[in-house]
């Protein structure tokens, strides 16, 4: 009895084949992480900016709404500086940690002072917040927010006296003594898409 063989002709990529496609994969994953990868981290960041601008918007309106000095006279008829009523030292500028920041009264007020000296203010994430002491959600700063809303974002508010002078306008020079004008600092933190600075100045009027 004999066994009838047959040759069965078998077909596939050749090792050239398969070099040329893995080579011809490895450029085209080159071009995507080269070109479009980079392009869909970077869709994320007109959207952070919007948010900054809207918060520190906000928080600037906030923070402009309170007095000049928690020296100034509560019923506006006096300037602090007038009268029986003195403008703060910048070593007393802020408030404790304890106070709740709805209860500010004056533009420095935002300033934490715990009797070791004076630190910018700053809320939201503890993280972005370092080397600064974080005192708390960004809602206590906005009531109206959602905490879920700012999660990776933190704001810092710092103020100092600044000079004035008639033609030259501002110093730009953070003063150690008493002037007529206060610089207020808000900065938007971002944990990827950088830090945003919104610039106000409050006048002892």
């Amino acid at each position: 009895m004999s066994v009838k063989t047959s040759d069965m002709k078998q077909s596939g990529f050749t090792l050239i084949e398969s070099v040329v496609a893995i080579v011809t994969l490895s450029f085209a994953m080159l071009v995507l992480s080269q070109l479009l990868f980079p392009q869909v981290e970077k869709s994320a960041i007109p959207y952070y900016q919007a948010r900054a601008s809207a918060l520190g918007s906000a928080v600037m309106g906030e923070v402009m709404a309170r007095m000049f000095d928690k020296g100034s006279d509560p019923t506006s008829v006096y300037r602090c500086g007038e009268s029986t009523f003195v403008c703060y030292s910048p070593s007393n500028f802020g408030t404790s940690s304890s106070v709740s920041a709805t209860n500010f009264t004056s533009v420095d007020s935002y300033l934490l002072n715990d009797g070791a000296g004076v630190e910018l203010g700053c809320w939201g994430d503890t993280e972005l917040c370092s080397p600064n002491t974080s005192r708390g959600d960004i809602t206590a700063l906005l009531p109206g927010a959602s905490e879920s809303e700012y999660s990776n974002f933190a704001v810092l508010i710092d103020v100092y006296y600044e000079a004035y002078t008639a033609g030259s306008g501002f110093s730009g020079i953070e003063s150690a003594t008493v002037t007529e004008h206060k610089r207020v600092t808000v900065s938007v933190l971002t944990s990827e898409y950088g830090q945003y600075d919104f610039i106000a100045y409050r006048s002892n009027y």
